[in-house]
């Protein structure tokens, strides 16, 4: 029998779905911006410093855009070497986001069907 899924557990599904597929669109854009051959590398070293100042400013809620930004500041910096390397780690991450979002967007509305 289908029972009716949470409202907290719908809402979690629809939030996951949303910003899952948003943050893959995303990647695949900036991963396309940052195999530039003069952009990547100086758009990496910004995010870098700005990963690394916010990461020693101890606040807890900026410590998760630190590491975001320090990691594509890494992958920035990391287009000197290894160009294409990074340009198709940024397109699997950014597929494997939209993946995960349409199969959250799928069990959303499920759950509304459930609900109703």
């Amino acid at each position: 029998m289908d029972y009716p899924v949470s409202l907290e557990k719908t809402r979690q599904y629809g939030v996951r779905g949303i910003f899952a597929t948003v943050g893959g669109i995303a990647a695949l854009i900036v991963g396309n911006i940052i195999a530039a051959p003069i952009i990547g590398p100086v758009i990496g070293g910004i995010l870098a410093v700005t990963g690394i100042y916010q990461f020693f400013r101890k606040k807890n809620e900026v410590q998760a855009s630190a590491v975001v930004s320090l990691g594509v500041g890494a992958l920035g910096i990391a287009t000197l070497f290894a160009k294409h390397l990074v340009k198709g780690f940024a397109s699997l991450a950014g597929v494997g986001l939209i993946g995960f979002g349409i199969y959250n967007i799928v069990q959303f509305v499920r759950a509304l069907k459930s609900r109703s």
